[in-house]
C-alpha cells in the first residue's frame, strides 16, 4: 500500500540562553540551579493544537544542554495554541437547520414492509463546547418492525497529502430514545445533546487537516437493517459563543436567581409579575411589571468565562523522530480547548471525561 505524507512548519526559532566566550571553559557550569529568562511572541493566525490518528498540529518547546564529547540532555514540553472562531462573525451560524428522510426496504422489490418517516431540526448551526444542542425530531414508524432511534454528534477529520485525502469519523456524543412501536410516532422535544471539549471546526490556519462536525439522526427497523432513515445536519463548533445564546443563558440564570429569592417568576405565558392585595374579596391584583432588561449585567456577572478543558479523546504520545533516549519531559500530552461551563453537571454525567493534565496553555 502506497503511503502519502506532507507537513507544514509554522515557525521554528532557536535561542542561545547560555554561551560562555572562548576564554571560559565550555564544559563548566557551576553546580546549583540556574535560571535563564527568555520570551517569544507567537505569530498571529496560528491553527489550533490538534492530535489525530493520522496527523497533528503540535507546538512544543525544547531545552538542550550541549555537552562536548558527551550525549546532550534535552527536555521537551508541548503547549496548546487555540485559534479563535467567533460564531458571531461566521456566516449562517445563527440560522436554524432542518432535514427530512423517508426510508423503505430498497432490497425488496416484491414486498411492502412500510417506511420510516423522519424529520430533524436544530435551533441554530453554531455552538461552543459546554453547550447543549437541543434536538427536535419526529419519527413515524409505518413499518412492520419496532424502530430504534438515536442522535449522534459526529466529528469528521480530513487529512490531505499529495492530492489525496484520508477521512476519519469519531462519535463525540450520542443520545437515544426507547423503541418506537408499529404505527406510533416518536417525538423529540428539545432533547439535549451535550458538546464536550473538542477542537473548533475547520482548523483555520492549517492547510492539510480539516475538521467538520454534524448531527446525525438514525432511525432503523429493529429486525431489518435495510430500513434506516438517516438525516445529517452540518454544524459549527466555535470558540466564541453567539450573543443570542449568551443572552438566553443570562436570562435563564436571572430567572433561576429570582426563583431562589422567592420572587414570583411567571404566570401562564412566562411573563414576570408582581402580586398584591391577597386579602381582597375580589381577588389579588396582578400587575405585570416593566420588561426586565439584562443590559445592565455583564456576561462576566451572569456567566462564567470559559475554562480550558482537556480534549475528550485524551492524551497521546508526542515522542518524535528527533527525540532521543536522553530527551526528558512529559511525553503524554492532550490539547486543551475552551469550555463554557453552562451545562457542567450534565456534561459530567453524559460524557466520558478524561482527567485534566498539567500541560501549559497559550
Amino acid at each position: 500500500m502506497k503511503m502519502y505524507s506532507t507537513s507544514e512548519q509554522y515557525f521554528k526559532e532557536t535561542y542561545s540562553l547560555y554561551s560562555p566566550d572562548d576564554s571560559e571553559d565550555m564544559t563548566n557550569l557551576q553546580c546549583g540551579q540556574h535560571k535563564f529568562d527568555f520570551e517569544y511572541r507567537l505569530l498571529p493566525d496560528l491553527p489550533s493544537s490538534f492530535e489525530g490518528e493520522y496527523g497533528y498540529v503540535r507546538f512544543s518547546i525544547k531545552c538542550v544542554i550541549s555537552k562536548p564529547w558527551k550525549y546532550d540532555h534535552s527536555t521537551k514540553a508541548a503547549f496548546t495554541v487555540l485559534s479563535k472562531l467567533n460564531l458571531n462573525t461566521t456566516l449562517g451560524a445563527q440560522e436554524p437547520i432542518y432535514g427530512t428522510d423517508i426510508a423503505t426496504d430498497a432490497f425488496c422489490c416484491y414486498c411492502d414492509q412500510g417506511a420510516i418517516f423522519a424529520d430533524l431540526s436544530l435551533e441554530r448551526r453554531g455552538y461552543v463546547p459546554g453547550e447543549a444542542i437541543r434536538v427536535h425530531a419526529r419519527i413515524r414508524n409505518s413499518t412492520q418492525y419496532l424502530v430504534n432511534s438515536q442522535v449522534q454528534l459526529c466529528q469528521i477529520i480530513s487529512f490531505h497529502a499529495a492530492g489525496k485525502a484520508k477521512e476519519c469519523k469519531k462519535i463525540v456524543n450520542s443520545i437515544k430514545h426507547e423503541l418506537t412501536d408499529i404505527d406510533e410516532t416518536d417525538t423529540w422535544g428539545g432533547d439535549k445533546l451535550l458538546i464536550p471539549p473538542v477542537p473548533p471546526s475547520e482548523l483555520l490556519g492549517c492547510n492539510i487537516i480539516d475538521i467538520k462536525y454534524y448531527v446525525l439522526l438514525k432511525s432503523s427497523a429493529d429486525d431489518s437493517s435495510t430500513i434506516e432513515a438517516t438525516i445529517p445536519l452540518d454544524i459549527l463548533i466555535g470558540t466564541v459563543p453567539l450573543r443570542s445564546a449568551v443572552q438566553a443563558y443570562r436570562q435563564q440564570r436571572l430567572n433561576l436567581s429570582e426563583v431562589a429569592n422567592g420572587v414570583p417568576s411567571s404566570i401562564s405565558g412566562g411573563i414576570p409579575v408582581s402580586v398584591s392585595g391577597l386579602d381582597r374579596k375580589d381577588g389579588p391584583i396582578v400587575t405585570p411589571p416593566k420588561s426586565i432588561s439584562t443590559s445592565s449585567f455583564s456576561d462576566e456577572q451572569l456567566l462564567s468565562p470559559p475554562s480550558y478543558e482537556t480534549c475528550l479523546f485524551g492524551r497521546v504520545n508526542i515522542r518524535e523522530e528527533d527525540d532521543t533516549d536522553f530527551t526528558r519531559g512529559a511525553m503524554e500530552f492532550a490539547p486543551m480547548y475552551a469550555f463554557y461551563d453552562w451545562e457542567r453537571n450534565k456534561v459530567q454525567n453524559s460524557c466520558q471525561k478524561q482527567d485534566k493534565d498539567d500541560t501549559n496553555f497559550v
